[in-house]
């Protein structure tokens, strides 16, 4: 299978952005998790250059161009300084296991480096084993709270880039 990844830059990607969200949002609902980032995505989707500037990140998409078929997403931002955060890495259940999720941090990870951030951070659900093992295996460590979101049913990790 041939995917790409690469920025959303265009209406029709952002269009994309915003079912893969509402997939990410049900997703958290089925996980009793929607209170911790759910409730963000509709003002996210409102202004998504506000939130993610290209300059600070963006959005990036995995995508198969054959079929146009959107696969995953994944978003950078800028926290503070030199330190950037990976958010909402979302691979439909139907697209899961085939390493896109590992494509997409690595993309994000690439573009990190490129705008010259020197640490990443990312939360992710306690509950959720399997993101835990792929940040792990990437390198990331677990580090304190950066944020709000209780300590309770969420992780946290770090990178240093």
């Amino acid at each position: 299978m041939d995917v790409r990844t690469g920025a959303a830059d265009s209406e029709d990607d952002f269009q994309v952005i915003a079912q893969l969200w509402r997939g990410y949002g049900d997703y958290l609902r089925d996980i009793d998790c929607y209170d911790l980032g759910g409730e963000t995505i509709e003002p996210e989707l409102a202004a998504l250059a506000k939130h993610y500037p290209p300059e600070d990140g963006g959005i990036y998409l995995a995508t198969q161009p054959e079929k146009k078929v959107a696969l995953g997403t994944i978003a950078l931002n800028r926290l503070n300084g030199n330190t950037g955060e990976l958010r909402r890495l979302y691979v439909p259940k139907a697209h899961q296991g085939q390493g896109l999720g590992k494509k997409l941090i690595l993309h994000a990870m690439a573009q990190a480096r490129r705008i010259g951030y020197c640490r990443l951070l990312l939360d992710t659900f306690r509950n959720q084993p399997g993101p835990q093992r792929l940040y792990k295996s990437l390198g990331f460590q677990e580090c304190p709270p950066y944020n709000s979101y209780p300590v309770d049913k969420m992780m946290f990790f770090e990178m240093e880039l």
